[in-house]
């Protein structure tokens, strides 16, 4: 592979797993406060907010060897 495609990935990869966590914290906040205090006031159709991410164990891309 081009290396600079590889940088490029990689680039790619550590702004989506920065803003992936920004998503999740961002919703696990409207979780613990606004949909709980929500669904304490009585109204209905209140659910959680959950996200989709990439998995825990793939915490960076594969690297290749030199």
């Amino acid at each position: 592979m081009d290396e600079n495609l590889l940088v490029y990935y990689n680039n790619q990869w550590k702004r989506y797993t920065t803003s992936s966590t920004f998503v999740n914290n961002l919703f696990r906040y409207l979780n613990r406060y606004w949909v709980k205090r929500t669904a304490e006031e009585g109204k209905k159709d209140i659910y959680e907010i959950y996200t989709v991410r990439h998995p825990p164990s793939c915490s960076f891309p594969p690297r290749l060897r030199s």
